[in-house]
């Protein structure tokens, strides 16, 4: 019985240390969640090798794209201060940079290079980021469930591609999707309806309104809550 007692009591004792160790992990791993700047450079990561490797498979193997030029179009409505008149793919990150806001549709016939271009900007992005950065991030149009709330459509979206996309938790997640540390790279937008000019209702143009509540986002229009919530691109 003495054997017995003894070694009930090193069980509940292993027990213990077991639950103790548990209790701090989980509380690790909850600061982990919530620490922005750190879910982001793990995220700025993973998204640069996701991105390495569609880039290898669009160029075909090789290393290097054709330089594309590029030319602006203005809307009807809206100016983009720091836009120059002609661009080409190997500068497409300062002339990004130069946008205020910084938000770029990239428009272009089949095979003319769009997704190519994006990836590239992707890339030069992440390419020397620093850590309050955003991440850029791409995700397929088609996705967004537009049928939401317009305020939360694009947030909860980009939720759900983190977690399912990159792993993030919930909490990774939310924090860093309400703290605009995401830059949406939105693919796809011309090939959601079936038509050459979608209207107002249509899914892109529900879209687009979903994208723009996001932007807008009620918040002071201070410098850098200017900078961030004005950016995204879309191909």
């Amino acid at each position: 019985h003495r054997v017995d007692w003894v070694d009930t009591v090193i069980g509940l004792a292993g027990l213990l240390v077991s639950v103790a160790a548990l209790r701090l992990a989980v509380r690790a791993q909850k600061q982990t969640d919530t620490d922005v700047v750190g879910v982001a450079a793990r995220l700025a990561v993973e998204v640069g090798q996701v991105e390495s490797e569609a880039r290898r498979q669009l160029l075909g193997g090789h290393n290097r794209p054709i330089d594309v030029q590029f030319s602006l179009r203005l809307p009807a409505s809206h100016d983009a201060t720091g836009a120059n008149k002609k661009g080409a793919l190997e500068e497409v990150v300062s002339y990004y940079r130069r946008l205020q806001p910084q938000r770029m549709v990239i428009t272009g016939v089949a095979g003319s290079g769009k997704t190519v271009l994006a990836v590239e900007l992707i890339l030069g992005l992440l390419n020397g980021r620093g850590e309050e950065d955003p991440v850029p991030v791409r995700m397929s149009a088609a996705l967004l469930d537009a049928s939401r709330r317009r305020g939360s459509a694009v947030q909860d979206w980009l939720v759900g591609h983190l977690k399912q996309v990159y792993r993030l938790s919930e909490t990774a997640a939310q924090q860093v999707v309400a703290a605009r540390m995401v830059l949406p790279v939105i693919d796809g937008l011309d090939e959601m309806d079936a038509v050459d000019k979608p209207r107002y209702g249509s899914r892109a143009g529900r879209a687009i309104r979903a994208c723009n509540a996001y932007l807008d986002g009620g918040q002071k229009a201070d410098r850098k809550s200017t900078r961030l919530n004005s950016s995204h691109i879309t191909i």
